[in-house]
């Protein structure tokens, strides 16, 4: 697979684009190819390199009500950016232990002022190579076999987005609208939620005039899921989620969240759920509102490898700020968990079964 050529097929590359590409040093090579991908469409770019000891030093050095300012350069980037691309995380997170929750939440309030601004909305489209995230640091600390990851992630990223479309249109017309939606699991899972008026984005790896239409700007590679904004004050039950969830240099293996009208009210887990918690405790907006449903629908990827949230028939439920589904909820937080070997039923009908997709 040309991995630059893709990602330029996937967010329609013209001439008339400017194009930020974001990454790191262990992504140099990539961003290159990809910047001369869109050279060859007419395209104009921009490299921006991140480095984790730049990022480590304004987490560390400026105070919390600097973080929560929104970046000048962030702002105008975004400002002039028909298409953004982000190639890679930290190559070796383990800074962020020694960064304050508060201070992570008071980031991503800056971030997602810098990046999120209404007059943003529908302008620009995003693109995540989700092969920047796989290093051997990150894997060690998140307790995935390097090997196998960076392997799952290239076979993941081969399958035809026409073969994923497909998939996603079947679920997607099975879940628009539905009033009665119950999600099952291992540990407890016992969730009741409604569509009512929702429709679904299928994310099957290319961005069309149709996908814009709707208001998905955002895809990645791998990717495969269908993904939903239940009404924000339908959630009742229990989210039990038996897959690990790597955040902030931390792996999170044990989390619960309990749901009344909509809203968590019990917020639980291992230390590392006690980390996040505490970020997500200090982010503004509708925080506590359920905000998403996500299915996922790719064939070649297993549960714990970690890209849990596009395995076919893993089910994850998100809280926080939705705006990008259309939904009501306003937050600089946002937290997806994954449940494997679960049950989803969408007004009666059964559309997984022990993790296995009926569609």
């Amino acid at each position: 697979m040309n991995l630059p050529r893709a990602i330029v097929r996937s967010l329609g590359i013209s001439k008339q684009d400017n194009v930020t590409i974001y990454f790191r040093p262990h992504t140099l090579k990539l961003a290159e190819e990809t910047a001369e991908e869109c050279f060859r469409k007419g395209a104009d770019v921009l490299l921006n390199l991140y480095t984790d000891r730049y990022h480590k030093a304004y987490l560390t050095h400026l105070s919390e009500d600097n973080l929560k300012q929104p970046s000048d350069f962030c702002r105008v980037l975004t400002d002039t950016s028909t298409a953004q691309i982000w190639m890679g995380q930290s190559y070796d997170p383990s800074f962020f232990k020694a960064i304050p929750p508060t201070k992570l939440a008071a980031d991503n309030e800056g971030e997602h002022k810098a990046h999120s601004h209404p007059r943003h909305k529908g302008n620009v489209r995003w693109l995540s190579a989700r092969i920047g995230a796989v290093t051997k640091p990150r894997a060690k600390i998140y307790g995935l076999d390097y090997e196998k990851w960076r392997a799952t992630v290239n076979q993941a990223s081969l399958v035809d987005s026409k073969v994923l479309s497909k998939i996603g249109r079947k679920l997607a017309s099975a879940l628009n609208g539905a009033k009665k939606v119950t999600v099952a699991g291992p540990g407890g899972t016992n969730l009741r939620l409604s569509l009512k008026g929702r429709s679904a984005q299928i994310h099957d790896g290319m961005i069309d005039r149709s996908d814009l239409g709707k208001g998905l700007i955002y895809t990645e590679i791998p990717t495969g899921r269908v993904v939903i904004a239940p009404v924000e004050t339908s959630a009742e039950g229990r989210a039990i989620f038996n897959c690990p969830i790597a955040w902030s240099g931390r792996t999170v293996r044990q989390l619960e969240w309990g749901f009344k009208h909509g809203r968590v009210i019990d917020f639980r887990g291992d230390s590392a759920a006690v980390a996040l918690r505490r970020s997500w405790e200090k982010a503004e907006g509708n925080r506590d509102r359920i905000a998403c449903l996500t299915v996922g629908i790719n064939p070649k990827v297993k549960l714990r490898c970690g890209l849990d949230t596009i395995a076919r028939g893993a089910i994850s439920i998100g809280i926080g700020d939705n705006q990008d589904l259309k939904g009501r909820n306003r937050s600089t937080f946002f937290q997806q968990g994954t449940i494997g070997h679960a049950c989803l039923t969408a007004d009666g009908k059964t559309l997984v079964k022990d993790g296995e997709l009926f569609v």
